[in-house]
């Protein structure tokens, strides 16, 4: 049915459904028993069938219309049927103006008329934003002298005010950039080894949490929080264990089913060895000053207390060993034997407690080991030197894993080899792989973790659940071992868990890109000023 309106004498307007075919004048007597007073038909708005865009475009027409009026266009304006004079504009955009949308169109208008002023030159000195601003107010705004004058006033100040604003503006746009700038290139460089140290470890099958990671993103931090944070770390470094045992056993040569035990590294320095039977045949060997220095600075190690405070250290074993090896000459095979006699006695004092003693006739050892190998480079067989330094590798990586096997496990400790690379251990490949990605990491490393698929906290809440009857309760229990897996999953590792990109966001690169563009510095004068002007009204 068609909806008439009407005008009510206290200004509102009344609308109701008429039958069909009904006039004006039937419709105004069907009403007369509810108004008191003479009712007329109300005025149609229209706008009211406008869209948004349609009162914004409409807008921008009146507010070009406006301007072209101003500067005498409006004989021209009548011929293309618009309004030629402010008064009859006035009535006709009355609706309009009521409306934000139309409003907004309207300045956007008046923009556009005047964007040509801001290729006037100088526009973009603040003598030149105030003469350009009170041009604009003067030449575009309709009405008498008094009008223009006034516009032209506030065009001149809001001119100024304009480019200010944008100057300051900008300034403030290129600090913010530079500051987050400087901020990421930090962080980038801060992180930059432990960002390494993840990929490798990652690459190598270690995992570690999202937090652990650096990583952002709501995802990671719903599924972290589900499944526990401390119970998804514990679960992490069950997993990285196996990685563990796995890369020490390459680092040796070993099959990933062979048990890591003291037996087991035993047979692989029984194996290395072989290489320092092949050195018995160099023969006699003279010691060098290399050897002699190595000797002296051994027995400096252990004679500090003893030469200040005489009695204090009874007995000095160091200094007989370095006397029994300081010598001229002395037979490969003997010197081979001599460093399995050496290390067995450091290891002798470590083991009762006496560590210096322990460290010094280790040095000695090395000391003759690297006679020895000077002694085979010397007869020029590049095979029998890469050996021995193979086998010499391969012993001391023995002798590193074992200070961080846990016998009773058969497994290994990668917070120890760690703490071995802290001291300046010269760990290499495997080794130092754990070790750095334990560093790092040290969390997610935990050794002797066991991790039920339920926590006693999911055991109560499932329980719970099923006394409560409340499925919901039921399924966030059960949930929480599935948020586990999927955060520690390869997939979900390599698409989510990785460090917070290094990167500026596009705020601060807009906003600076916006404010410091030459477009913003030319228009901030005559859109300074036509704000001005409209503020003025």
């Amino acid at each position: 049915m068609p909806i008439a309106r009407f005008q009510m004498p206290d200004g509102r307007v009344a609308r109701f459904e008429v039958p069909d075919g009904t006039t004006p004048e039937q419709a105004q007597s069907m009403m007369a028993g509810y108004f008191k007073g003479p009712q007329q038909p109300a005025k149609n708005d229209p706008t009211d069938d406008m869209s948004t865009t349609e009162k914004v475009l409409a807008g921008v027409g009146s507010g070009m219309a406006s301007v072209g009026r101003a500067v005498g266009l409006g004989k021209m304006l009548e011929k293309y049927g618009l309004p030629g004079t402010k008064e009859e504009a006035g009535q006709l955009d009355a609706p309009l103006m009521n409306t934000t949308s139309g409003q907004v169109g309207r300045f956007v208008g008046n923009t556009a008329a005047v964007a040509p002023a801001m290729f006037i030159p100088g526009a973009n000195s603040y003598a030149g934003a105030a003469l350009v601003g009170a041009g604009v107010g003067g030449l575009t705004t309709e009405g008498g002298i008094s009008d223009r004058l006034g516009a032209a006033a506030a065009g001149g100040l809001g001119g100024v005010v304009g480019k200010g604003v944008i100057d300051a503006g900008g300034k403030l746009a290129a600090n913010v950039l530079s500051k987050r700038t400087a901020e990421v290139t930090a962080n980038r460089a801060a992180n930059a080894t432990r960002d390494a140290t993840l990929a490798a470890g990652r690459g190598a099958g270690y995992v570690v949490t999202p937090s652990q990671a650096g990583a952002s993103g709501i995802l990671n931090k719903v599924a972290e929080g589900l499944g526990g944070k401390i119970k998804t770390q514990q679960l992490a470094s069950v997993k990285n264990q196996a990685v563990t045992d796995r890369l020490v056993r390459q680092s040796l040569g070993l099959a990933d089913d062979t048990p890591l035990t003291p037996e087991t590294l035993n047979a692989v320095r029984q194996q290395a060895g072989q290489a320092y039977d092949a050195l018995r045949g160099l023969g006699n060997v003279a010691t060098d000053a290399d050897f002699k220095l190595a000797l002296q600075q051994a027995s400096k190690q252990t004679q500090g207390a003893s030469r200040s405070f005489p009695g204090l250290v009874k007995a000095n074993p160091v200094d007989d060993i370095v006397k029994a090896l300081d010598q001229p000459a002395f037979d490969a095979g003997d010197a081979i034997d001599a460093i399995r006699v050496l290390r067995d006695q450091a290891d002798g004092f470590y083991t009762s407690g006496d560590k210096a003693s322990g460290k010094a006739i280790k040095g000695i050892a090395t000391a003759l080991e690297d006679s020895l190998e000077r002694a085979a480079q010397n007869v020029g067989d590049p095979a029998l030197v890469n050996g021995f330094r193979e086998a010499r590798k391969t012993i001391a990586k023995t002798y590193t894993v074992q200070s961080a096997l846990n016998q009773g496990a058969g497994t290994i400790n990668a917070q120890k080899l760690a703490g071995q690379l802290t001291k300046g251990r010269p760990l290499s490949g495997e080794l130092k792989q754990v070790a750095q990605f334990s560093q790092a990491f040290p969390k997610a490393t935990q050794s002797g973790v066991d991790v039920p698929a339920f926590s006693p906290l999911d055991v109560f809440s499932g329980g719970l659940g099923a006394g409560l009857g409340s499925p919901a309760l039921m399924a966030a229990t059960a949930s929480r071992p599935v948020a586990r897996s999927l955060v520690l999953n390869p997939a979900y590792q390599r698409m989510m868990v990785n460090p917070a990109a290094y990167q500026v966001g596009a705020l601060p690169k807009l906003a600076n890109r916006a404010l410091n563009s030459e477009t913003a510095r030319l228009l901030s004068t005559p859109v300074g000023g036509l704000l001005a002007i409209e503020t003025a009204k």
